[in-house]
């Protein structure tokens, strides 16, 4: 299927060394995790969106640790910390907690039969999903605007990373997500998510 976010890494390709399969795969890695541990978090009544909302965002700043490491853009951990956090707020803000639970519900049939965890699960893959998009498509509008990454000033990043966010179709990519974690969540390709585990837990010290 064409998906954005392989066009959006096909186009990237074009600027890096790394293949868009293994970014691809990072990305979905991550999103598996996010989905994996928040769905863990879900169950616990109370604080579970709570937690799983942190987990998420220990996700996303691991994922872009490991997207600048991969596609060798040379980025303070403290920007990409930055940009991680505004990605976030922007797709909470612009969607709304509601839409993303919509999106999750719109799995099930039968929606009395769709559990708190169940919810996290689906919407902390969409929330890292999406973020991973944004990512791309940002390195492809700074490739294009400036022509590279290196010697950028944060102010630079950051308003490239709002008008990627601005330009976005955000339920487009939200219903690609929803395809997307249907077609891989029990790829057994993905089994072994330890490796997302230790990068996401180093990352969580940066969430407190």
């Amino acid at each position: 299927m064409n998906y954005a976010l392989r066009g959006a890494l096909h186009a990237l390709t074009t600027h890096i060394k790394c293949s868009s399969d293994k970014i691809e795969k990072t990305i979905l890695g991550f999103g598996l995790f996010a989905s994996v541990a928040s769905a863990a978090a879900g169950a616990v009544t109370g604080v579970g969106p709570i937690a799983a909302t942190v987990v998420t965002t220990a996700c996303v700043y691991a994922m872009y640790y490991k997207l600048a490491e991969l596609t060798g853009v040379k980025i303070s951990k403290n920007i990409l910390k930055s940009v991680a956090s505004a990605v976030l707020a922007n797709l909470v803000s612009n969607i709304g907690v509601s839409v993303l639970a919509a999106a999750a519900l719109s799995f099930i049939p039968v929606l009395g039969n769709l559990s708190s965890s169940t919810i996290c699960a689906i919407v902390q893959f969409a929330s890292v999903y999406v973020s991973g998009y944004v990512f791309i498509s940002t390195l492809n509008a700074l490739y294009e605007k400036f022509g590279g990454i290196s010697d950028l000033t944060e102010e630079e990043i950051k308003s490239t990373v709002a008008e990627t966010n601005s330009n976005m179709n955000t339920s487009e990519i939200i219903n690609e997500a929803k395809k997307v974690h249907k077609e891989v969540k029990n790829n057994k390709e993905y089994s072994d998510l330890s490796e997302f585990e230790t990068l996401v837990n180093e990352a969580k010290k940066d969430v407190e």
